[in-house]
């Protein structure tokens, strides 16, 4: 072959080539396409279910924040749902003061008038009998205020809040002039005007601490509960001296604390009382502890020092009898 034949030969399968590659081109070009395409379908699916695992994982965890900030409940802890309102800490209706209570009339409940009260000697002494069974119809419905938090009166003193804690002496002396009956009766009107979502604790103390043996927490106000208070109270007799320390210390150790506390003695209580007291209390969100003197004012200076200390309110009820 010579060589312009082997060199028109080579022309012509490069033109064939170039053809080849021509009718190709589109071809490639769409394949090309095809493979863009399909990686930008990949990456879009790959951000949304990014973009949703993060949303949710968000959504998550701003909910469990929701839940624990409504509820204050500790993470795997149960709640209790109750349709009540939710319950401040206790409020009393009466600023901190000092006053006598006629025997004759004891306030109705609610908040007690700014008009001084009479002194002591310008009261007549009627027997507490009378003036207990007026107070009777009075004290026995429940006790709410405007904003429900619920609470009840003792002795003609209104403490509000949901759990209500009793202080009551039964040492011997309170068989003076029937004074345990009369303190006792109270107690039981006292728990009877408290609405049915609260809760109550009752501690008698002699010389020693006494409490119902079915009374391990707080006993909701419902009426099984305070039926069976009431047959128990019913039960109890006096005895020896007076010592009211580990009552307050019984309620101190519940918990949640008492929103309030009712104490009534009617003899002079040991020296270190308000200072054991004050060293229970919550110095942040005090209970607030009302005072009553019943039918003595020999521990008259230690009780007005209790209630001072709590924001609380000191009352002398005389029976009419022998102090």
């Amino acid at each position: 072959m010579s060589p312009e034949t082997s060199a028109s030969s080579i022309r012509l399968r490069l033109l064939h080539a170039l053809r080849r590659l021509s009718a190709a081109a589109p071809s490639l070009r769409e394949a090309r396409r095809r493979r863009t395409r399909r990686r930008r379908v990949v990456l879009v699916s790959l951000a949304v279910a990014v973009s949703l695992a993060v949303n949710l994982a968000l959504i998550l965890s701003l909910r469990g924040l929701w839940l624990e900030e409504g509820d204050g409940a500790e993470p795997g802890t149960a709640r209790e749902v109750a349709f009540v309102p939710e319950i401040p800490e206790a409020v009393l209706e009466v600023p901190p003061t000092t006053v006598v209570v006629p025997t004759a009339k004891l306030p109705s409940p609610g908040p007690i008038s700014d008009d001084p009260l009479p002194a002591a000697s310008e009261v007549s002494e009627v027997p507490l009998e009378v003036a207990a069974e007026s107070l009777g119809p009075a004290l026995a419905g429940p006790s709410l205020d405007s904003a429900g938090t619920g609470g009840t009166t003792f002795f003609g003193v209104t403490a509000r809040g949901r759990r209500i804690g009793y202080v009551v002496d039964v040492s011997a002396s309170m068989e003076s002039g029937g004074r345990i009956w009369l303190a006792l009766g109270e107690l039981k009107r006292s728990l009877a005007g408290l609405p049915d979502f609260a809760w109550f604790y009752v501690t008698l103390f002699s010389n020693e601490l006494l409490v119902p043996p079915f009374q391990r927490s707080w006993q909701r106000a419902v009426p099984t509960e305070l039926t069976r208070m009431d047959r128990w109270i019913d039960s109890v007799s006096t005895r020896g001296g007076t010592r009211p320390g580990p009552a307050f210390e019984r309620l101190f150790s519940l918990d949640p604390k008492p929103d309030a506390i009712f104490f009534l003695t009617d003899g002079e209580v040991p020296a270190d009382t308000p200072a054991l007291v004050r060293r229970l209390n919550d110095r942040i969100r005090p209970t607030v502890i009302n005072t009553v003197a019943f039918g003595s004012e020999a521990g008259r200076a230690a009780l007005e020092e209790m209630a001072r200390d709590s924001d609380g309110v000191f009352r002398f009820v005389p029976t009419g009898g022998r102090p």
